[in-house]
């Protein structure tokens, strides 16, 4: 009898377990390149479609605005994650659902764009100015601003000034060391759009060695990385 009741419980138990499981999935937010949040402070889900741009499958005219003008400001050789302002000026008839867009590479498609931001976030837009600041992370590629008016955005009203990375696409990127099953060793790693590079190192005080950066994980003796 004990048996039967210890089973059952089990049972049940495992039932338990099994229903909560499924009705608790954890969907976190995905956040978008810019990190954009909500006025209520929530994250702004890259993946739901009331956060996306729907840009018209028509062919996309342009009608560049001429006299207004978008800029990024610095643009040339900026370093990883660095905060860049965005500014723009002499936007006609500007609309409170109007966009700047970000692209990588310039020349993307409408609506392959990595991020934007509503141009009436900023508090002058409707006066046809204003700006912002946003950082930019080398993805390997010349980044460009985009302002878009209202509606599907088949409608292009400026293009900025392109964007360039420090070390462009072949720059090392995410270094980090981390330890082996070796205490007298550690690991070396990083990212980079090129094998043609090289890394100075020194073993124990030794003089530096330069040596290629032939693999994506090294591993170093001793201390004295320089």
């Amino acid at each position: 009898m004990a048996t039967g009741q210890t089973g059952l419980a089990v049972c049940i138990s495992l039932y338990i377990l099994w229903v909560t499981g499924v009705n608790c999935k954890h969907d976190h937010p995905v956040s978008t390149y810019f990190g954009r949040v909500h006025s209520n402070g929530t994250i702004v889900d890259a993946r739901h479609p009331a956060n996306k741009l729907k840009f018209s499958r028509l062919p996309k005219p342009t009608a560049l605005d001429s006299a207004a003008s978008l800029k990024v400001s610095p643009s040339s050789e900026i370093s990883n994650g660095e905060e860049v302002t965005i500014s723009w000026s002499g936007v006609t008839s500007p609309s409170s659902k109007d966009v700047v867009v970000l692209y990588c590479p310039p020349e993307a498609e409408p609506d392959h764009y990595l991020d934007y931001v509503n141009v009436s976030s900023v508090e002058t837009y409707s006066k046809g100015y204003g700006e912002f600041d946003v950082r930019l992370w080398n993805l390997r590629k010349e980044c460009q601003f985009r302002y878009y008016r209202s509606g599907n955005y088949t409608t292009l009203a400026a293009e900025s000034n392109v964007v360039s990375f420090e070390g462009g696409a072949d720059i090392p990127l995410q270094g980090h060391l981390s330890l082996t099953g070796d205490p007298t060793e550690m690991r070396v790693m990083w990212v980079s759009g090129t094998s043609k590079l090289f890394f100075r190192y020194s073993f124990c005080g030794m003089y530096p060695e330069t040596v290629p950066f032939i693999y994506l994980t090294l591993f170093l003796k001793c201390s004295g990385i320089s």
